[in-house]
């Protein structure tokens, strides 16, 4: 197992260093036919491969000895204690020479697999580089996909919108087609250049092409503009009926009511009435110390008070005698 392992650690490192152009001199002379086929990180797999085989042999092959050992020990016990036998030095003398073996064995294995360990972590680190590259080729794939699909759609709806331009043409072709614009020098000298945001010839031209024409300004629909006028009316309404709640509840607790319990849309009126609110006096520790002699005070007194009554109860008859 020593050797298969070292054999094998050995072919992991020979292939790793010529990929890294450092070659390794015992191992390129240990393995030189692993070191001459070895093509890659393919060769680097093989090799990982075939020390996981033979480590996993030999870890099998230390744990059934393990076993062995452990039946033998556990049998001579029970039959001490069942049935009182005595055991043969021999035997005793086996347990122990397979536990040493055993020791040692275990321990070696662990130094190997520490040795080996280096060599698989390159191997991981490759196949790491390996993954990540290949998700970033899907990645980019993915993404170049999703434009290309973006634009596919794009063209279907601007084709879609050139057919129906196509299809109106065929029937009336003054709607498509653009009569040409005439500038007009007295309507552009209205706007001189010290009005404000006038930029000179770009603004000309960015109110020129805001203007529709007849036609356009035909073609907007009449439902649309009653939607936007409805959807107007909406918004004025509930900026005059919002009700702020803050404002509500400051005026509620300065005592300040109207006559519903609404707040006002705009300011005050004359329905509202001042209603002071005086805050309770919770005081503090001063309130609470003349609070509690104010108490012991009175109950003083009134036992006093019970106190006189009894004595003059019984002052009285011995007055009488």
């Amino acid at each position: 197992m020593h050797a298969v392992i070292l054999g094998v650690g050995d072919q992991v490192r020979a292939v790793l260093a010529a990929q890294a152009g450092q070659p390794d001199d015992d191992a390129s002379e240990t393995n030189a036919g692993v070191t001459n086929g070895a093509d890659g990180p393919a060769a680097s797999r093989k090799v990982l491969e075939h020390t996981k085989s033979a480590l996993s042999v030999a870890t099998a092959g230390l744990s059934d000895r393990v076993l062995d050992l452990d039946d033998l020990v556990e049998g001579i016990r029970r039959d001490m204690v069942s049935r009182g036998a005595v055991p043969s030095k021999a035997t005793l003398d086996y347990a122990a020479t397979e536990l040493d073996e055993l020791h040692r064995a275990v321990d070696l294995a662990c130094s190997q697999v520490e040795q080996i360990r280096p060599a698989w972590k390159a191997v991981w680190e490759q196949d790491l580089r390996r993954v990540v590259t290949e998700q970033e080729l899907l990645d980019r794939a993915e993404s170049s996909l999703d434009e290309a699909t973006q634009r596919l759609d794009a063209v279907a709806k601007l084709t879609h919108q050139l057919n129906r331009v196509v299809a109106i043409a065929s029937t009336n072709p003054s709607a498509v087609i653009p009569r040409p614009r005439k500038f007009d020098p007295n309507a552009a000298a209205v706007v001189g250049e010290g009005a404000e945001g006038f930029e000179g010839l770009q603004t000309v031209l960015a109110e020129l092409s805001a203007v529709l024409d007849a036609e356009t300004a035909a073609a907007v629909s009449e439902r649309r503009l009653r939607a936007a006028r409805r959807i107007e009316k909406l918004k004025q309404w509930e900026r005059e009926h919002r009700r702020d709640d803050f404002s509500w509840e400051l005026r509620q607790f300065a005592g300040v009511t109207a006559a519903t319990d609404e707040p006002p849309a705009g300011g005050t009126t004359a329905a509202e009435t001042v209603k002071p609110r005086k805050l309770r006096s919770t005081g503090g520790v001063e309130a609470l110390e003349r609070a509690r002699a104010a108490r012991e005070r009175e109950v003083l007194a009134a036992v006093y008070q019970h106190a006189k009554e009894v004595k003059a109860k019984q002052a009285l008859p011995s007055m009488a005698q």
